[in-house]
């Protein structure tokens, strides 16, 4: 057994983290591709305050990636990272950065990436407060129906409902409540929804 330890000695990786704390190195002093410059020029301001005042800067450098064939994508992943990481810049003040800071030809290019993202993003804001309202409805119709059917031994099973997160396993607790004769089978479908889960 110990000849074959040696033998897989060649074959597990060995890897050392390098970390680069980039607030040391000021922006003239990161060098590179435009595209590599950017991304970490994004990496070092993130978490500091003032990061949307940088942006413009950084923003600037993306001039040069439009003419090229990948720069689009290269484009569209920065202005994902930027809608993700900056929390209060609106729609309105990301348009007009990326207006002044590339031509009107490329910024308008650009901005119906920007639109469809931030579009895609209140899509999905609305998409989980529809969730979050049927949740929030199922649960209150499920607290009533226990307490109508069941009593104080109904509302018991509250607290175990509150931890169910999926809209339609709280549809089967509701039609549970709904048809089941006993309380115990209820409390059967509840404790069988949270194994699932």
């Amino acid at each position: 057994m110990a000849n074959t330890d040696k033998q897989l000695v060649a074959y597990i990786p060995d890897f050392s983290f390098i970390l680069f704390d980039l607030s040391i190195y000021s922006d003239d002093q990161i060098k590179g591709t435009v595209l590599s410059r950017v991304g970490v020029l994004l990496f070092k301001y993130v978490f500091t305050p003032g990061y949307e005042e940088k942006l413009p800067e950084i923003l600037g450098l993306l001039k040069a990636l439009i003419e090229k064939q990948t720069g689009l994508q290269y484009i569209e992943i920065i202005i994902r990272y930027i809608l993700r990481t900056v929390d209060n810049m609106s729609a309105t003040d990301l348009k007009k950065m990326v207006e002044d800071n590339l031509s009107v030809d490329q910024g308008g290019m650009i901005m119906t990436l920007a639109e469809k993202f931030i579009q895609e993003g209140i899509q999905q804001g609305i998409q989980q407060g529809v969730q979050q309202g049927i949740r929030q409805g199922l649960i209150e119709a499920i607290e009533m129906g226990l307490q109508l059917r069941f009593g104080a031994e109904g509302y018991r099973l509250m607290p175990k409902t509150y931890k169910i997160e999926d809209v339609d396993a709280l549809r089967a607790v509701k039609d549970a409540v709904k048809s089941m004769k006993s309380i115990d089978e209820v409390k059967m479908v509840i404790e069988g929804l949270k194994d699932r889960d």
